[in-house]
């Protein structure tokens, strides 16, 4: 049997999910745990365009997973598009329904938007104001943002608002881009692990 500590070294699987380094799986884990048990909206946020998609991707998947879940995309990538269509959603409400309690018996709706640069703080805040202040639209939002000059300091997983979390994919270190691709070497996923750590992996 495979355990905890042998993740870390045995072959990548057909399947299995990639990640720079085990705690980004627990941190993913915890994710959907305050999206689907908590409401709790995200701010994605990774150093480059691939690795961005790359870590949306498994949160997205297991979001969908969820039959209380439906997930919505908007292109072009501009959090204007993402507040006119929470706006479009907010009319359809009374002021009291938007600011009232969550109905457990209507299925959430997931505003996806990536955002191919960091939000300005005040767009931070509006959307941030949103989620907190409008429970009833049962509506959350999952932003990715590139941001490649991120402070190395941040935290990973960070608690932003009442109802935002902000989560921040940091690089690899050397030793586990090496980890990484001994685990995929020869392997299927060979191809796609060295994609991934040529856009991410430092030099």
């Amino acid at each position: 049997m495979t355990t905890t500590d042998d993740i870390g070294t045995a072959r990548l699987q057909p399947f299995e999910e990639i990640f720079f380094r085990l705690e980004d799986r627990a941190l993913r884990d915890s994710v959907i745990q305050a999206m689907v048990h908590e409401g709790m909206s995200l701010i994605l946020s990774a150093p480059d365009h691939v690795t961005a998609e790359h870590y949306s991707k498994l949160i997205v998947n297991h979001l969908r997973a969820n039959a209380g879940m439906r997930i919505e995309v908007y292109s072009p990538t501009t959090t204007e598009g993402l507040l006119e269509r929470f706006n479009r959603i907010l009319t359809t409400l009374s002021m009291d329904e938007a600011m009232g309690q969550r109905n457990p018996e209507t299925p959430v709706r997931v505003l996806l938007l990536s955002h191919d640069e960091p939000i300005s703080p005040s767009e931070s805040r509006l959307l941030n104001r949103l989620v907190n202040n409008f429970p009833g639209a049962n509506t959350q939002l999952v932003l990715v943002q590139t941001a490649p000059n991120e402070d190395p300091e941040t935290k990973s997983l960070d608690i932003v608002g009442q109802r935002l979390l902000r989560w921040t994919i940091n690089l690899p270190t050397l030793d586990e881009a090496e980890r990484l691709l001994a685990r995929a070497r020869g392997t299927t996923r060979e191809h796609e692990v060295l994609e991934l750590l040529q856009h991410a992996a430092p030099d």
